[in-house]
């Protein structure tokens, strides 16, 4: 993957290696603006993307695409979950079930040990809210 950018066309261009074209994403997060922002960026990449409003739901749809032999390719996780399971307890759910789950950590906390430490928790890469082209495409290098 990578980003262009030209003095005409100051929005990048987003290229991304053919293989990870058609990848399963499932994102998770309990604001619709921030799956929305996600999902329209991942599908102009050619992602495939299925969303999750907390947890447990992350949880259930990822033994479910496992059983049915149509796996995620990687999993988004949102922090924090007011009232639900957030993505770090979700994470060391999956990775009983999948050692080899890829995850990103997507949270607006700057301060959570777990956005700056994130590899301790079985995270690949992590973003802040909002984020951006640019965090999206580097976070996605790390991870898959």
């Amino acid at each position: 993957m990578h980003i262009q950018q030209t003095v005409n066309n100051p929005r990048p261009a987003m290229t991304l290696d053919p293989k990870f074209k058609g990848s399963r994403v499932l994102i998770m997060d309990d604001n619709q603006m921030a799956i929305n922002s996600l999902s329209k960026l991942l599908s102009r990449l050619e992602f495939e993307t299925e969303t999750s409003r907390d947890g447990a739901e992350a949880v259930g749809r990822y033994k479910d695409a496992l059983l049915s032999g149509r796996p995620y390719d990687l999993v988004i996780f949102d922090l924090q979950v007011p009232g639900g399971m957030g993505g770090d307890e979700a994470l060391k759910q999956i990775m009983q079930i999948d050692g080899k789950v890829k995850a990103i950590i997507h949270s607006g906390d700057t301060f959570s040990p777990v956005l700056a430490h994130f590899r301790r928790y079985g995270f690949r890469a992590a973003m802040s809210k909002p984020c951006g082209l640019t965090e999206l495409l580097a976070a996605l290098e790390k991870t898959l």
